[in-house]
This record gives C-alpha cells, sequence and structure tokens, in this order.
C-alpha cells in the first residue's frame, strides 16, 4: 500500500452479532487495503474511569483481560472466516481491537468519526415495536449518530423464529391488541 493509498475503514461493534463480524471481514476482502476496527464497549463507566481523560489509560488488569478476551474472540470469528470459503489463510486487511467505555451507539460512531470510517457493521435482532421501545436499539441509534454508511446485519435465526411464531411484529408470537376509544383510552 502507497502512502497516498487511504485504506477503507471499516468499524463493527461486537456486542450483538458474530454475524456483523464475519460480514465486516467479507466487505474488508473485497476492498484493499483496508482496515476492520472491531469495538467492545463497557456499560460500566467506573470499570474504565480514565476512558474520557487525554492521559494515556493505566494497564488495568480488567482492561488488559477484556481486550485479551476480545482479541481471542476476533481471532476465533477470522479463523473460521477464512475456513469458510477456500479463502487464502492469511487476511488480506488489518485488524485493530478497541475497547471503549459508555453508550454503545456513541461509541461506535465516535471511533467512526475519530477513524474517518468508510462503513460501520452492527448487528441487529430485529425486535420490532414494544420489544424495541423497551430495550432500545443500539442498530437504529448507530445509524442516526454514525458519520458514515452504516449496514445493519440482522440475525436471520432470530427473525425466523418470530415469522414461525407469530405475525412480525408481534411480542414473543402473543397476540397484542390496543383499542382507542372514546372512554379516554
Amino acid at each position: 500500500m502507497s502512502l497516498s493509498e487511504k485504506p477503507y475503514v471499516i468499524v463493527v461493534g461486537s456486542e450483538l452479532s458474530r454475524l456483523a463480524l464475519l460480514q465486516a471481514f467479507q466487505t474488508a476482502t473485497e476492498r484493499t487495503p483496508s482496515e476492520v476496527h472491531v469495538l467492545h464497549v463497557r456499560a460500566d463507566e467506573q470499570a474504565y474511569p480514565h476512558a474520557e481523560s487525554d492521559e494515556p489509560p493505566p494497564k488495568d488488569e480488567a482492561v488488559v483481560r477484556a481486550l485479551e478476551r476480545l482479541q481471542h474472540l476476533v481471532r476465533t470469528d477470522l479463523a473460521l472466516f477464512l475456513e469458510t470459503g477456500q479463502r487464502a489463510g492469511v487476511p488480506r486487511f488489518g485488524l485493530v481491537s478497541h475497547i471503549r467505555s459508555g453508550s454503545a451507539a456513541r461509541e461506535i460512531a465516535q471511533l467512526a468519526n475519530d477513524l474517518r470510517a468508510n462503513l460501520v457493521v452492527v448487528g441487529t435482532q430485529g425486535r420490532t415495536g414494544i420489544a424495541r421501545l423497551l430495550l432500545g436499539s443500539v442498530a437504529h441509534a448507530v445509524v442516526t449518530l454514525a458519520p458514515c454508511a452504516v449496514l445493519v446485519e440482522r440475525d436471520r435465526s432470530f427473525a425466523q423464529s418470530v415469522h414461525a411464531r407469530g405475525r412480525p411484529g408481534d411480542l414473543d408470537g402473543a397476540e397484542t391488541r390496543v383499542q382507542v376509544g372514546s372512554d379516554g383510552n
């Protein structure tokens, strides 16, 4: 890669979907040069009080363990990806792991902004209606906040189980009816 050739940068949030990570690997193989930045976000900001500091983070044992675990999971998924589809044994893209604390959607979007990413890949279980309202949606928030294109990789097994149990949008396949009428509802 020449110095003038900027790599295609992909940020993938690791919390929701292994499929998102595999999709990021696939996209990276189709664009060279490229880099995949895998981000794990810890919700507990007290676990990493230095996360917002300009000071270099201390070698906190919990941070080191979390990063080692993330790197192990990423290497395992990369090996799986390389084994399927008769791909060469060496990835043709750079791979970097990141740990941050705070809101998953905000941190994914911030990393994408910091790296001037070309693409963010996130996963979703495809919840709709009340389930999405109650649980929130990291994917939806990332789409709203990200400074670049966002690819949402949907967990197909979850979507198939919802369709098998009931109509799309039904909460756990149960029928939910709300009537709005003149009696104050």
